[in-house]
């Protein structure tokens, strides 16, 4: 089974208000700017938000955090997610080697990036194989890889999802220069991707009409 999470891009603190009021589960607030991609670096990001006041009070926050981080960023509005379920965070990265061209990394998650440097990197596209540890992974996928497969069918695996990633590298390396997805969250039910910064390659900035970022909202695997 697939579920998107519900995510709305408002404007104003009045606006976040509304929206967690329509949204009633608990939220993430995050600015939304090409110009900071680091967001909780920047004060952007409050999490666990469920009331109206609590959201008019947190948007006004971190307009005011993010200004005063990076006063000439541009501020496209502040998004309304959904949180999603607890899990086993992962870590899904892409980057455009000049050398070996478009490259995947992946390993657990979330503060463990810091704690356990479990990730490896290899060329894409990954060939598709039935487990973490075949595909050349770290043996600390395997947790995250067994959540998702106790979801049952629908649900796509760890492995399924870093070779569809690997695939869209491949695919877009003229147009794709980095991704960072951190964290992906498998969960016993769904798999969702938190958040997922994609910067474009400049020689395809230059010749496209699209930003030079842009962003992926909190999704499923």
């Amino acid at each position: 089974m697939e579920l998107h999470a519900k995510e709305m891009l408002v404007h104003d603190p009045e606006g976040a208000a509304l929206a967690v009021s329509q949204i009633a589960s608990p939220t993430a607030i995050k600015i939304v700017s090409p110009d900071i991609l680091h967001k909780t670096e920047a004060g952007g990001v409050r999490l666990g938000v469920s009331k109206p006041e609590e959201a008019r009070t947190a948007a006004e926050q971190i307009l005011e955090s993010c200004l005063r981080y990076a006063p000439q960023a541009r501020i496209d509005g502040i998004s309304v997610q959904q949180m999603v379920p607890a899990g086993v965070e992962i870590v899904l990265g892409v980057k455009n080697d000049r050398q070996f061209g478009p490259l995947v990394a992946a390993g657990l998650g979330g503060i463990m990036v810091e704690l356990i440097a479990d990730t490896a990197v290899r060329l894409a596209p990954v060939g598709r194989t039935d487990r973490a540890h075949d595909a050349g992974f770290p043996e600390g996928l395997s947790a995250a890889e067994g959540l998702s497969r106790q979801a049952g069918r629908g649900c796509r695996s760890v492995v399924d999802t870093i070779c569809r990633l690997s695939e869209l590298a491949h695919d877009l390396q003229d147009v794709i220069d980095q991704i960072d997805v951190n964290p992906a969250i498998a969960s016993t039910k769904f798999g969702y991707f938190a958040t997922g910064p994609v910067a474009v390659s400049p020689s395809s900035a230059r010749t496209t009409s699209r930003p030079p970022s842009a962003s992926l909202p909190a999704t499923r695997a």
